[in-house]
């Protein structure tokens, strides 16, 4: 077949020759098992020894399985109907099939094959790590000329195969969706003018804030398992639970203070990636690209409404209170992102440039992280820097459609102690 990589190729070969010596009238997934144990240099073999399974009796019980041997035969075996189905399943999504994409076939069929390693104590997550990081090296060691088309589209493959696996809808922790039942509730108490507007206003920025944050490291955490960093489901990232994106301080509190007395998005929370496990280092800038894009998209959903019924602009509504609600939840957002890209230690925006950055001048930057907040305390708070940061914020809300003074209106609200 030609969609087969090198080693699957050497695993048909050593499978035919054994097959036809052994006179079988068809090619079966049997065959290909032990054309794979032959492969003495073979990832399936090689993943199979480091998983401690014993290649011998393995060896032993697939025979075991075979047809009694019958004269040998010199015409060219065809793949019986099982074989084709596994290489169906093996195939889907992917432009080079491997023996260890085969093999995952195997075990996630558990017939045959599958079963025998099963009851050996192979499992299908081994089978996934290898498999990802197999593709990946085999990937960089393609030519130039064929990387681009086909190492993007095996990067996609894998990434999008385990976003399915993982399910992220059904993983919503209830405090979430709680959290975002009340502002939408207090959205709808204000825009009908049941409620306070200064009460509707508190309860949807500091929830809404809340759930910003906590998308914010979403992003941070999704890619980082698309990319390969297992440890995230672990973790519990992928439940979008705020409580679970902790950092002392820096998490939650820290940014709802600051919010409460200043009116400022401070990023908060944190996402503890393994870079380590990532498939390719420089997925190590998506990751960190990753959260701010997600407050993007939180200020984009906050200002839409804005742009399209908010008095003035391109239709007439009558004003109530959530339109200071919407335009300080943008505001917010559009702070959080402004300071996200800032390319400070230990702030995303270093971390989406650091790897494409000289080793030499890392090593002189990486030391700074602990000092990140300092420098960001003091482009917000020092006189001189805090003008030309908030006037420029001041102006790319203007830019972006969104009055400042709709902000100021919110923050006055929010703060109703004040």
């Amino acid at each position: 077949m030609s969609n087969q990589s090198k080693d699957l190729q050497r695993a048909y070969m050593f499978a035919h020759n054994w097959a036809k010596a052994r006179g079988a009238e068809h090619l079966t997934p049997e065959y290909l098992l032990l054309g794979m144990l032959l492969d003495a240099q073979g990832p399936a073999k090689e993943l199979l020894k480091k998983s401690d399974i014993d290649i011998a009796e393995l060896w032993n019980k697939v025979e075991e399985k075979l047809p009694s041997a019958k004269e040998a035969s010199n015409e060219k075996l065809s793949e019986d109907n099982k074989l084709k189905e596994l290489m169906r399943t093996a195939g889907k999504d992917r432009p080079l099939v491997s023996q260890l994409d085969l093999l995952l076939a195997f075990v996630q069929s558990g017939q045959g094959p599958g079963r025998l390693l099963a009851q050996h104590g192979l499992r299908s997550k081994q089978v996934k790590r290898d498999l990802d990081a197999f593709v990946a090296v085999e990937a960089n060691q393609q030519p130039a000329k064929a990387k681009t088309g086909s190492l993007l589209s095996q990067e996609l493959s894998i990434s999008m195969r385990r976003l399915r696996e993982v399910k992220p809808l059904r993983q919503i922790h209830p405090v979430f969706l709680g959290m975002l039942a009340i502002v939408i509730g207090s959205g709808v108490l204000l825009n009908l003018e049941l409620i306070p507007d200064y009460l509707g206003v508190f309860l949807f920025g500091l929830f809404g804030w809340i759930i910003s944050v906590s998308l914010h490291e979403y992003g941070h955490a999704i890619v980082a398992y698309m990319a390969g960093d297992d440890s995230i489901i672990e973790k519990g990232y992928l439940t979008l639970n705020p409580i679970l994106y902790a950092h002392g301080l820096l998490s939650i509190l820290l940014p709802i203070i600051f919010l409460l007395m200043g009116g400022i998005g401070l990023p908060g929370g944190a996402v503890y990636v393994n870079h380590q496990a990532l498939r390719d280092y420089r997925y190590s800038s998506l990751v960190s690209l990753a959260g701010p894009a997600m407050t993007f998209v939180v200020a984009l959903l906050c200002l839409i409404p804005i742009w399209f019924f908010y008095p003035g602009n391109f239709f007439f509504v009558d004003t109530t209170g959530i339109w200071p609600a919407l335009g300080l939840l943008a505001f917010l957002n559009l702070i959080a992102l402004a300071i996200n890209l800032l390319p400070i230690p230990g702030i995303d925006g270093y971390g989406i440039i650091r790897v494409w950055l000289p080793e030499t001048l890392q090593s002189i930057l990486n030391p700074m992280r602990m000092f990140g907040f300092v420098i960001l305390y003091a482009i917000i708070f020092l006189p001189g820097f805090s003008s030309i940061f908030w006037s420029t914020m001041g102006q790319l809300s203007i830019l972006l459609g969104l009055d400042p003074n709709l902000f100021i209106e919110g923050l006055d609200l929010f703060q109703f102690w004040m």
